[in-house]
Order: C-alpha cells, then structure tokens, then sequence
C-alpha cells in the first residue's frame, strides 16, 4: 500500500468527501483545461517570436526531410517557456530527427519514457543508392519505432509491428507482439 493510500484511509469521512468533491470538480476541470492552456501559451509565445518581441528556438517546419545534416539541433530550454519547441517543430538530436507532437515541449526527443506522443521519430530510413531500396536499420534500444520500420538484430532482420519505445531489453528477439521475424529471401 502506498503512504498517499494510507494518508487517504485516515481521513475522517467529512476530509474525505471534500478531497472526493475536490477531485470531481476542480482538479478534473484543470486537467481537462491544461491542453487548451498550453496552445494559448504556445500560441502568444509564437506571436510575439514572429514579431521579433521573443527569440526563437531554431528548428525546421515538418515535412520531408530530405537532409538529415541540415535540421537544427535540439537544445535544451531547460524551463524556459519561450525555449520550448512547438507542435510541429522538427529538430536533429543522437543522430535522428525528430518532429514535437506537443506545444511548450521541453522533453528530451528520445529520452527514456518520452513517447511518439511527444516526439515521433521521422528520421529517414538509410536508401541504397543504385536500387532506391530502403536498407534495414541496426537495432537499438532507447529508441522510438514506427511499424513497418525493418531492422538487423544479431543478422536476422525483423519488421515493426506497432509504433512504440524500444526500452532497454525490448529487443526483436524477447518482444514477439512488436516485432515479425522476416525470412530469409532464398
């Protein structure tokens, strides 16, 4: 049992229908509301960088991206509102690049428990130059993966089966429901 369960049973019942009230009402209401807060936030934060009033933080609109070398480089805006990356913003970070799926987002693109909900993936996959086919990628833990995405783990090469964070030890040989093994083409 956890101390804020054993806090919660010590209530007296009038304490307690006040934190359930509490809970029902207001705290519900704030957290419904933050989503619409952040896009205002985000978007006086956006219209004053557009009238030269605020900095902005360097990144590239989504889209195709084409060359990997040119996405600016995520910095860290620490707690710096005016810092943070907006719905959309693509930027280069460990060699991938990624696009924000959130406004003020101040997470670290690819950090451990930061998920395509945060920060999709779209860097694009390594192409051969004579045939146009898309080369398998190495695996690697500690990484965002989209279906259909085709890796080399230990020379057998797996397809992704569902978008979702590659945590350590979730590798195409332990994590069956999210990777298919592909057979060898003879």
């Amino acid at each position: 049992m956890t101390d804020l369960q054993d806090q919660i049973k010590e209530l007296s019942d009038a304490d307690f229908r006040d934190l359930k009230l509490w809970l029902i009402t207001e705290e519900d209401a704030r957290r419904k509301a933050e989503p619409a807060i952040r896009r205002g936030q985000q978007e006086i934060i956006t219209g004053l960088q557009a009238d030269g009033k605020l900095p902005k933080p360097e990144y590239t609109d989504a889209g195709s991206v084409e060359d990997v070398d040119a996405v600016p480089e995520w910095e860290n805006p620490g707690t710096d509102k005016v810092k943070m990356y907006p719905q959309g913003a693509v930027v280069r970070h460990n060699d991938r690049v990624w696009e924000s799926r959130t406004d003020l987002n101040h997470w670290e693109p690819g950090g451990a428990g930061v998920y395509d909900t945060v920060w999709r993936d779209i860097t694009p996959p390594p192409v051969n130059d004579e045939t146009g086919e898309v080369l398998p990628q190495p695996y690697e833990d500690s990484r965002q993966y989209q279906a259909g995405e085709v890796v080399d783990y230990q020379g057998t090469l797996y397809e992704c089966q569902q978008d979702h964070y590659a945590a350590p030890g979730w590798t195409p040989e332990s994590a069956h429901a999210m990777w298919q093994k592909l057979e060898d083409p003879q």
